[in-house]
C-alpha cells in the first residue's frame, strides 16, 4: 500500500468531516434559547406583579380586589411556565439528536478509516464498538490508546442510554461523567454541557487513531501529528 496515498485519504476524511449536523441544529437551538430567555424574563415579571398584587390585597382590607384580575395574572403565570417547559423539552430533543448523530458518525468514520488502511477488512466485522476495538487491536492500532478515547467512550455510553429513555443508566453512572453525577434523569442543560465539552474532541480523536493505523504500515507518526499541530488539542490523560 502507498502510505502517502493513505495519509492523503485519512486527511481528507478528517478535514472534510466537519460536524455538518450542527449547522442544521444550531440555528434551531438558538431560536429555542432566545424564546426560552424571553419567556424566562416574562415569567419573572409576572411573578413580581402577582406577588405585589397579593401583598396589596393582604395589607389593605379596603383594597379593591378583583377576582378577574387575579385570575388573569394566575393564568398568565401558568401559561408562561408551560411554555418554558415546552421549550425545555424541545431543547432536550435537539441535544439528544446531536449526541445520537455524533456517536453514530464516529462509528461510521472509524469503520471507514480502518477499511482504508486494511481494504481486506469486512465491514460486517465492524458492527459495533467492541468489534471496532478488537479489529483495530488486531491490526496493531489500539483504539483505546487514541487521545480522548475516554471522552468518546462516554459519548457512546450516553448515546446508548438515550436510545431507550431519559433515565441515566448504570453504565453512565459507572463512567463517572461529571455532567451527570448525582442525577437520575438527563436534561437539556446537562446534555448540552456534555456535548459542548466532548464534541470538539472528536477530530483530535480521529487524528490520534489514524496515527496508530499508519505506524504498522510504515508511516511516520510524528510527521502525521505535526501536520495537524495548529489545531490539535492536548490530552492530559493520553499525550501524543
Amino acid at each position: 500500500m502507498n502510505i502517502e496515498n493513505l495519509v492523503g485519504k485519512f486527511r481528507k476524511v478528517i478535514t472534510e468531516n466537519p460536524y455538518v449536523f450542527n449547522s442544521i441544529v444550531e440555528p434551531m437551538r438558538n431560536e429555542v434559547d432566545s424564546e426560552f430567555e424571553s419567556n424566562k424574563k416574562m415569567l419573572a415579571e409576572l411573578k413580581s406583579k402577582f406577588e405585589e398584587y397579593q401583598k396589596e390585597c393582604e395589607e389593605d382590607d379596603e383594597y379593591n380586589f378583583s377576582i378577574d384580575h387575579y385570575n388573569d395574572l394566575k393564568l398568565d403565570l401558568m401559561t408562561t411556565e408551560y411554555e418554558l417547559e415546552y421549550l425545555s423539552q424541545r431543547n432536550f430533543v435537539l441535544r439528544e439528536m446531536q449526541i445520537l448523530y455524533a456517536y453514530k458518525n464516529v462509528e461510521i468514520t472509524l469503520k471507514r478509516l480502518i477499511s482504508m488502511a486494511y481494504p481486506d477488512t469486512s465491514l460486517r466485522e465492524l458492527h459495533n464498538w467492541k468489534a471496532l476495538k478488537e479489529a483495530s487491536k488486531n491490526k496493531g492500532a489500539n483504539l483505546t490508546q487514541a487521545s480522548f478515547y475516554q471522552q468518546i467512550d462516554h459519548l457512546r455510553c450516553v448515546c446508548n442510554a438515550l436510545k431507550h429513555s431519559s433515565k441515566i443508566t448504570q453504565e453512565v453512572k459507572s463512567a463517572n461523567i461529571k455532567e451527570f453525577n448525582g442525577k437520575e434523569l438527563f436534561c437539556d442543560l446537562s446534555l448540552g454541557t456534555f456535548f459542548d465539552r466532548v464534541e470538539p474532541l472528536i477530530s483530535d480523536f480521529y487524528i490520534s487513531f489514524c496515527a496508530s493505523l499508519i505506524v504498522p504500515l510504515g508511516g511516520c507518526k510524528q510527521s502525521w501529528l505535526e501536520s495537524f499541530e495548529p489545531y490539535v488539542n492536548p490530552d492530559p490523560e493520553i499525550p501524543f
